[in-house]
């Protein structure tokens, strides 16, 4: 009960400045508040031109970008899904083909030209989907 009281109270107060503050903004007084009515002289048809042509090159921008991700996107299903490494690798086990199937896969690393392997170390890498892979 007594935290909704306070609630009670607090959603009051807030409210209370809300109106406080939207009053002095429509009367444009110079009190402290954020809130302000922009002057109308401001407009122009010069200003909205200028506005609009912003607006529809922004919006063209916009959408070339998400037609420039979804060509990506196609591009890179059809090739395969494949992890994203760095390295050249086998694939060793891939367990969404298993009996019961996972999104883990085994890969063995191929070393680069001119570095020596300890073949007692395991050169394997465990894809870990949830690591955002």
């Amino acid at each position: 009960m007594k935290i909704l009281r306070l609630l009670h109270n607090r959603l009051e107060e807030a409210w209370q400045r809300f109106g406080q503050r939207t009053s002095d903004a429509i009367k444009g007084g110079g009190g402290t508040s954020a809130l302000t009515i922009p002057n109308l002289a401001q407009f122009t048809p010069w200003g909205a031109w200028h506005y609009t042509a912003d607006f529809a090159q922004r919006s063209v921008l916009f959408w070339d970008a998400l037609r420039q991700r979804g060509n990506e996107f196609i591009e890179r299903n059809k090739a395969g899904i494949k992890p994203a490494l760095h390295f050249d690798y086998d694939v060793v086990l891939d367990a969404r083909h298993f009996e019961r199937p996972v999104n883990y896969a085994l890969l063995s690393i191929r070393p680069p030209e001119g570095v020596v392997v300890d073949v007692k170390k395991r050169p394997y890498l465990i894809i870990d989907p949830r690591a955002g892979h």
